[in-house]
C-alpha cells in the first residue's frame, strides 16, 4: 500500500520565478487531481488487502481446524508460557520469614519465592527483626529486616504468629513501634528502588505498611489474609474498621481457603481470590517397610485450634480395637498441657511427643506413618485455622487424612475419597474414623492415592506459582474468570460419583486452573 500521507491543510502555491505565470495558475489544479488519483488508488489497495487478508484468514482457520490436537495443545502451552514471562519486581511484606537456611518457618512462602526468582522475577522481602536480627540474603533473595525494639524484647513475631502474640497486653504495646518503624522501612525501601507489586501477608498489622509502600511507589497492592487477623478484628472493635479499610484499599485480595475468603468478602464486600499453600515436602522414592504396629501421625504447631486434646481422649477407644502408635511432631504453647493429659489418661508409650523436627525427619515420619490426623476445632477464642499445610504434605506421601470438619479442612479433605472429615470436638467420631481406616489397609491405600492425585493437581508448587503470576497480571488487565478451588473439589467429587453438597464462598473470584487439571 502507498505510504502517501495526506495533509488536511490548504496547499501553498509555489512562486518560482523561472516558470511562466500560466503554469503557476494551473499547478493547484494538477495537485488536486493528483490527490484524488492517489486517494482512489489507496482505496483500491485497501479493498484488495482486505480481500487478501480475508482469504488468508479463512485458509488459516481451515488449516488450524485440520491440525492434530497435540499440535494445538503444544501451541496453547507455548502461548501460556509466553504469557507468564512478564517479569515482576515484587516487594513482599510479612511478619515471619526464615531467619536462616535451617529455619523451618513458613517454608511454603520461602519455596514460592525461590521458584518466582528462578522464573526471573525480582523478589525482595521486608520483615521485622527478631532479637536484633540484621538484614540478610536467603536463597539469593534479599531479606530486609527492620528494628522496632531493643533486641531483648524484639519477639513480637517468629515464635508465634503476630495475631496470636498481639493478644498479650505487653505485646500490644510493641505493635505501636512495629507499625511506625515498619512504615518508615517500607517507605525508604520503595523510594530507593522500583517495584511493580507490593504483596502483603496478613492485612493486620502489615496492611498499613503495604499502603505506605503503595503510596510512595505507585505499585499495585496485594493483600493476602490467612485468617488470624480477621479473627482478631472480630474480638477487638477498634481493629475492625482498620482492617476493613486495608482490605478495601487493596488492588487484589487473596486468601488461602474458602473459609477465610468468606470472611474477607463479608468484611470488605470485595472479590477474594483463593490461592492455597503449595506442598513443602518431597516424597521419597522408596516404599517404607510395613509397620508391625500402625502409626498415626500429627505434625504441626501444638496450639488449641489443632484439637489434639480430643485426639488424646480418642486414643483409649482406638487401642481397645487396634494396636497403634500415636506420634505428635511439633511444638507450641499447648505441649505441656497435652503431655500432662497423656499421663493422666495412662497412655504411656502409645503416645510419643517428638517436639520440633527437621524437614528430613518430618519426611521420614510421613513416609512411615499409616494415617495422618488433624483433629482441628474452633478454639475458645472463636478461631479456626485456615488451610492446613500438614494435609497437603500428607497427600504428597500418599497418606489418608482424618481431620476435623472446620476451617480450611473443608476445602482440602474430600470425605470418603482422600480421607475422613469428622465433627469437631467429638472424640468418639474421631476414634471411629481412625479405626475404620486402621481396619482396612486397602481403603487407606486407595485414599492415599486419591489424596496424592488431588494434591498434585491442586497444590503443586508449579501450579501455585503460575497462578500467582496470573493473579499479578490480572491487576493490570482484564482476564477471563478462572475456576475456584471449590470447583476443583466439586469436579473431583463428581469424578468419583460423590454428592457435592458444599456451597461456594460468597462473591469470590475463583482460583485458577484446578478444574481443568482435575478433569484432565
Amino acid at each position: 500500500m502507498s505510504n502517501t500521507r495526506f495533509n488536511s491543510r490548504p496547499m501553498k502555491q509555489e512562486t518560482t520565478t523561472s516558470q511562466p505565470c500560466e503554469i503557476r495558475e494551473i499547478r493547484p489544479s494538477l495537485a488536486a487531481t493528483s490527490r484524488v488519483n492517489t486517494a482512489t488508488e489507496c482505496r483500491h489497495d485497501l479493498e484488495t488487502s482486505r480481500k487478501s487478508v480475508s482469504r488468508d484468514c479463512r485458509a488459516e482457520a481451515d488449516l488450524i481446524r485440520n491440525l492434530p490436537d497435540s499440535v494445538l495443545s503444544n501451541s496453547a502451552a507455548m502461548a501460556e508460557d509466553n504469557a507468564t514471562k512478564v517479569r515482576q519486581r515484587v516487594l513482599v511484606i510479612t511478619s515471619t520469614y526464615p531467619k536462616h537456611a535451617a529455619d523451618d518457618a513458613v517454608q511454603w512462602m520461602r519455596e514460592i519465592h525461590q521458584q518466582m526468582s528462578e522464573r526471573g522475577h525480582q523478589i525482595t522481602v521486608l520483615a521485622p527483626s527478631h532479637k536484633g536480627l540484621q538484614s540478610h540474603t536467603l536463597d539469593g533473595i534479599e531479606v530486609r529486616r527492620f528494628r522496632y525494639a531493643p533486641a531483648s524484647i524484639e519477639r513480637l513475631t517468629h515464635e508465634e504468629g503476630t495475631a496470636y502474640q498481639i493478644r498479650n497486653s505487653v505485646m500490644q504495646l510493641l505493635a505501636i513501634p512495629y507499625i511506625i518503624f515498619g512504615c518508615l522501612a517500607a517507605a525508604w525501601l520503595v523510594l530507593t528502588r522500583k517495584f511493580d507489586v507490593v504483596h502483603v501477608h496478613s492485612a493486620y498489622p502489615n496492611g498499613l505498611l503495604g499502603q505506605v509502600a503503595r503510596f510512595f511507589s505507585g505499585a499495585s497492592l496485594v493483600v493476602m489474609s490467612h485468617g488470624t487477623e480477621l479473627q482478631s478484628a472480630r474480638r477487638k472493635k477498634w481493629a475492625g474498621p482498620l482492617l476493613k479499610q486495608t482490605l478495601r484499599a487493596a488492588d487484589l485480595l487473596m486468601s488461602d481457603s474458602s473459609d477465610t475468603a468468606r470472611m474477607v468478602t463479608k468484611l470488605s464486600q470485595r472479590k477474594c481470590h483463593i490461592l492455597p499453600y503449595a506442598t513443602t515436602t518431597s516424597a521419597a522414592n522408596f516404599n517404607p517397610p510395613k509397620n508391625k504396629v500402625a502409626q498415626v501421625l500429627f505434625s504441626g504447631q501444638l496450639t488449641e485450634c489443632k484439637g489434639l486434646e480430643y485426639l488424646l481422649r480418642a486414643v483409649p477407644r482406638i487401642l481397645e480395637k487396634h494396636p497403634a502408635q500415636f506420634i505428635i511432631a511439633g511444638n507450641g504453647d499447648q505441649r505441656s498441657k497435652l503431655e500432662k493429659l497423656s499421663q493422666k489418661l495412662g497412655l504411656g508409650k502409645s503416645v510419643k511427643f517428638l517436639g520440633l523436627v527437621s524437614d528430613a525427619q518430618l519426611g521420614d515420619e510421613l513416609a512411615h506413618c499409616d494415617i495422618w490426623v488433624n483433629p482441628a476445632i474452633v478454639n475458645s477464642q472463636g478461631d479456626a485455622e485456615g488451610l492446613c499445610q500438614g494435609v497437603i504434605d500428607a497427600y504428597n506421601y500418599s497418606k489418608p487424612v482424618v481431620a476435623g470438619n472446620v476451617g480450611g479442612n473443608c476445602d482440602s479433605v474430600i470425605d470418603g475419597v482422600t480421607g475422613r472429615l469428622v465433627p469437631e470436638k467429638d472424640s468418639v467420631a474421631l476414634a471411629d474414623a481412625i479405626c475404620e481406616l486402621l481396619a482396612d489397609p486397602a481403603k487407606r491405600q486407595r485414599m492415599g492415592r486419591s489424596g496424592f492425585s488431588f494434591a498434585q493437581k491442586s497444590f503443586s508448587r508449579n501450579r501455585i506459582v503460575t497462578d500467582l503470576e496470573s493473579l499479578y497480571r490480572e491487576m493490570t488487565r482484564e482476564s477471563v474468570p478462572v475456576p475456584s478451588l471449590l470447583d476443583a473439589k466439586k469436579a473431583f467429587q463428581s469424578l468419583h460419583g460423590l454428592p457435592c453438597d458444599f456451597k461456594r464462598a460468597g462473591n469470590m473470584t475463583p482460583y485458577k486452573s484446578c478444574v481443568s487439571a482435575t478433569l484432565s
